[in-house]
């Protein structure tokens, strides 16, 4: 399926685009930017870099933002700053500055029209640490805290939903019970002006953009089950997000093709579809049997854990493409998404502890703590 092309030291930010025609990173020890294998001819002091648009890279340079035309080659320097998000159309949004104004911090925030280079609009808000969701031109949805979604237009508070309305979920470590609150990981996507968000403890929930209401709210123990062929009964004493820490909450997707959320944790396969919005979970513990590392231990004749699991995933039209979390092996495995059958393993003879996986249409990329790029190309199998 891939085979072992090259790997590239000094390196760090690999970045596939949406539509998968072009990978970023950068060189440090160059202080360069490479765009598909090719060192672009200008340099920067500290960043990060990822694609803004399809044809424009983001290079957060010194506090301010350049944008860089991959078809015109031509650098552009906007006077953007901080967090942004952006939309097909055109429009981005983005932290312009803040300032001191009665002893209380007050951030400036625009929405521009980064192809005709122009202003569209201005918000000011007197609030620290908002981090934006997603915007229209008279309102902007931040996340002020771990568990407070608010919609802000510049004539006040549209609405406010506190994801701690849907309850409190209960760990136990050594025998004691701990009550914890639920925290937004991250958003998904907007759909139908239905923004959907990674919750923790693997709970996906949707919030109508236009009224702040909670439409959606998905557990694991709400979900359907889907048990496939040869299953182990013993799995059945298995939850899909334990009940114990978890070293990285899992990373949901959203495909425009199908139109349904998901993604892959510990030996199970998830997925929502919008069109008839439910969870439906995919238990594939024997299929990882199949291959040597992805695989859980037993205590006695209990399944206590899990000793490999997908801590970081990417994916295309067919695959979803993770990392295994194995403590005495570092392997990359290949998840149809059609079948839900492995159809590649592989296991590195010398690599460092595996950071990251990206993947495009030729190639599939995998980072290293050692700051080490390895580099799969893409053989050619068809796949159902």
């Amino acid at each position: 399926m891939y085979k072992f092309k090259d790997k590239i030291n000094n390196i760090e930010f690999p970045y596939v685009n949406k539509k998968r025609n072009h990978i970023v990173y950068f060189h440090f020890k160059l202080n360069k930017i490479s765009l598909n294998d090719t060192l672009l001819s200008f340099n920067f002091s500290t960043f990060g870099v990822s694609f803004w648009d399809e044809k424009r890279l983001a290079i957060n340079s010194n506090q301010k933002i350049i944008i860089y035309d991959i078809e015109k080659k031509q650098a552009h320097l906007e006077c953007l700053l901080g967090s942004f998000i952006i939309k097909e159309e055109g429009l981005c949004l983005a932290s312009k500055d803040w300032k001191y104004i009665e002893n209380k911090v007050v951030n400036n925030w625009i929405i521009f029209d980064y192809i005709n280079n122009r202003e569209i609009k201005s918000f000011s808000f007197g609030k620290e640490g908002l981090y934006p969701h997603y915007f229209y031109e008279d309102r902007i949805i931040f996340q002020e805290k771990s568990y407070l979604i608010k919609c802000l237009s510049e004539n006040g508070t549209v609405w406010t939903n506190d994801i701690s309305d849907i309850g409190i979920w209960r760990r136990q470590t050594h025998g004691v019970t701990y009550r914890e609150e639920y925290a937004i990981r991250r958003a998904i996507t907007v759909v139908n002006d239905v923004l959907w968000l990674d919750i923790s403890k693997g709970v996906i929930m949707g919030i109508d953009t236009q009224t702040g209401k909670t439409l959606h709210v998905f557990k694991e123990k709400d979900a359907e089950i889907i048990k496939m062929e040869g299953e182990n009964t013993e799995t059945k004493q298995y939850d899909f997000y334990h009940q114990t820490d978890l070293p990285e909450h899992p990373h949901t997707f959203y495909d425009e093709v199908t139109q349904k959320l998901f993604g892959v944790h510990n030996h199970q396969y998830y997925e929502v579809d919008l069109q008839a919005p439910k969870l439906q979970i995919y238990d594939l513990i024997d299929e990882y049997a199949l291959y040597g590392g992805i695989t859980p231990f037993k205590q006695g004749t209990s399944l206590v854990q899990l000793k490999a699991w997908a801590t970081r995933s990417c994916f295309d039209d067919t695959h979803i493409y993770f990392i295994v979390d194995n403590a005495s092996k570092a392997q990359i495995a290949a998840l149809n998404r059609q079948t839900l059958k492995i159809d590649w393993v592989y296991e590195f003879d010398d690599s460092g502890i595996l950071m990251q996986i990206e993947v495009s249409s030729n190639n599939l990329y995998v980072l290293d703590n050692q700051a080490t790029l390895h580099i799969f190309e893409k053989q050619d199998v068809n796949f159902q």
